[in-house]
C-alpha cells in the first residue's frame, strides 16, 4: 500500500496542479472553466485494465531510462494491491501488464498470472525478452497474449537500443516462446517495435524476423517524448521501410498493424485508425499504476484521475477530471499527449 505523501497528492488540490499546470496558458484556462462547470457523472465501468505492477526494469533503453538507476523492487505493486484493484474494477474482461518497466521481475509474478487466471480474465503483457521460458510459457497455457518489444533486427544496434540486453538470449526467449505457442495451440506472440531516429531502416527486417520465427503479428508504434522533428527528414525512409513490410508480411502470412498517420503525417495502404486520429480508449480502459494513480491512456499520458488506494477506483473513474478530459478529447482542446498520437487498438483485440 503506498505511503500517505503519495495518496495526498492525488487530492483534488494536487491534481488540479497535476494535470492543468502541465498544460499550454489558453488550453489550461478552457480546461479549469470547464472543471468548475462539469459534475461528477455515473459511467460503466472499464472492461480492460492496463496494471503497472513495477516501475522499475533491469534494462536502461534510451527511449525510456526507466532503468538508468538499476531495479527498485520497492516501486512495485503488491499481490494483495493488486489483488484490491481486481475487486473493485468487476466489469474487466482483459488485463495487460505493461507499464514504465518489466513486470517479470516482481518476485511472485507467477502469482499475478493464477490470480488473473483464477477469475477467468485474459491476460496480455508487453516483455523486453528477458524473463525465463517459464513465465511465457504460463501466459501462453492461459490462451495469454506477449508482446515483446523489438526494436531492431541488427544485434548491435538492438542491444545498443535495448541495453544491456543480450540479442541471442532474447531471441532465443522469443523463438521458445513461439515454438512453445505452437505446441499447446494456444495464444498469441507478437512484436512490439516502437520507431524512433535510431531505428528507421530496421522495420522491414523486423518483419523478415517475424516471419522466421513465426510470430503472428508486428505492429509500428512511434516514441512518445521529445521531438520528433528528425521525423521530416527521415519519412522517406520510414514510408519505404513500410512498403518492404507490408510486402513481406503478406507473403509470409502475418499481420503487420501500422497507424494511419505519423507525426500527423498520413500514412496510405492497410492502416489502422490511431488515437490521434480519433479516440475511445479511455472510455473503455484505464490504467493503474504501480502507486495506485489511475490514469486515462495505455500509452501513459500522466492525466491523473485519482487514486485506488485513496478514494476508490469508482471515484476516480467517474470524478470530474475525468469528465473534463472526455469532454476535449477528439476535439482542438485535447490533451496535448493525445495530438498524433501513434496508439492503435486494434493491434490488441
Amino acid at each position: 500500500m503506498p505511503d500517505p505523501s503519495i495518496l495526498q497528492d492525488a487530492n483534488a488540490f494536487s491534481l488540479d496542479r497535476r494535470n492543468f499546470d502541465t498544460l499550454d496558458d489558453k488550453t489550461a484556462q478552457i480546461w479549469r472553466s470547464e472543471f468548475l462547470k462539469c459534475k461528477r457523472t455515473k459511467r460503466f465501468q472499464p472492461t480492460r485494465l492496463v496494471i503497472e505492477i513495477l516501475n522499475s526494469c533491469n534494462l536502461d533503453c534510451p527511449m525510456c531510462r526507466v532503468g538508468q538507476h538499476g531495479i527498485d523492487l520497492e516501486r512495485r505493486m503488491e499481490l494483495q494491491a493488486f489483488r484490491d484493484v481486481l475487486n473493485q474494477c468487476t466489469d474487466v474482461r482483459s488485463v495487460r501488464l505493461n507499464g514504465l518497466g518489466e513486470s517479470t521481475l516482481v518476485p511472485d509474478f507467477s502469482s499475478y498470472i493464477d490470480e488473473l487466471n483464477r477469475r477467468s480474465i485474459d491476460i496480455e503483457l508487453i516483455t523486453n525478452g528477458t524473463a525465463t521460458d517459464e513465465i511465457y510459457q504460463q501466459i501462453l497455457s492461459c490462451g495469454g497474449k506477449l508482446f515483446f518489444s523489438w526494436d531492431a533486427a541488427s544485434p548491435d544496434l538492438f542491444e545498443m537500443l535495448r541495453r544491456p540486453a543480450s540479442w541471442e538470449s532474447c531471441l532465443r526467449a522469443l523463438q521458445q516462446a513461439c515454438a512453445y505457442k505452437s505446441k499447446v495451440g494456444k495464444g498469441l506472440v507478437g512484436l512490439l517495435f516502437t520507431l524512433q531516429k535510431a531505428n528507421v531502416k530496421e522495420f522491414a527486417r523486423v518483419v523478415e524476423l517475424a516471419v522466421e520465427s513465426c510470430v503472428d503479428n508486428v505492429q509500428l508504434n512511434v516514441v512518445k517524448g521529445g521531438s520528433l522533428r528528425w521525423l521530416e527528414s527521415d519519412l522517406a525512409e520510414v514510408l519505404k521501410q513500410i512498403e518492404l513490410a507490408s510486402t513481406t508480411a503478406r507473403d509470409g502470412k502475418i499481420t503487420v498493424f501500422l497507424p494511419d498517420q505519423i507525426n500527423g503525417g498520413e500514412i496510405r495502404g492497410e492502416v489502422q485508425v490511431t488515437s490521434g486520429t480519433h479516440c475511445t480508449v479511455p472510455e473503455t480502459e484505464a490504467v493503474i499504476r504501480w502507486n495506485g494513480d489511475v490514469q486515462v491512456c495505455n500509452m501513459f499520458n500522466p492525466y491523473t484521475l485519482g487514486n485506488v488506494f485513496g478514494h476508490g477506483f469508482k471515484h476516480a473513474w467517474e470524478s470530474t477530471f475525468a469528465q473534463v478530459f472526455l469532454k476535449n478529447l477528439n476535439t482542438a482542446n485535447c490533451h496535448p499527449y493525445c495530438k498524433t498520437c501513434a496508439y492503435m487498438p486494434k493491434a490488441y483485440d
